[in-house]
């Protein structure tokens, strides 16, 4: 993936602390700083994709957890779409038959 989307990003300069809060700490001024970001679906994108190394902070306003749910709906999205193709395919061939 190409990171040149990273030049627009609200968050390029900011410090790094606020988007790696503790636990219990609130997450607020990363998501504030989100919120404005103009490479919002970008920065989704690749946090999602990058799971091992990106599951660590605030990235699009999402915690690790959110990203984690959000990877669960995508799977499910693809394997009803893979059992939907399956069985438009079987109803093809039996009514070949």
């Amino acid at each position: 993936m190409s990171g040149a989307w990273r030049l627009e990003a609200a968050c390029r300069g900011a410090p790094l602390d606020v988007f790696f809060p503790d636990n219990g700490e609130d997450a607020g001024p990363a998501r504030q700083c989100c919120g404005r970001c103009l490479v919002h679906t970008q920065c989704l994108e690749e946090a999602l994709a990058w799971p091992a190394v990106l599951d660590y902070g605030i990235w699009t306003s999402t915690t690790p957890r959110e990203r984690g749910f959000l990877r669960w709906l995508a799977r499910q999205a693809k394997l009803q779409a893979a059992a939907k193709a399956s069985g438009s395919r079987q109803l093809t061939r039996s009514s070949n038959g």
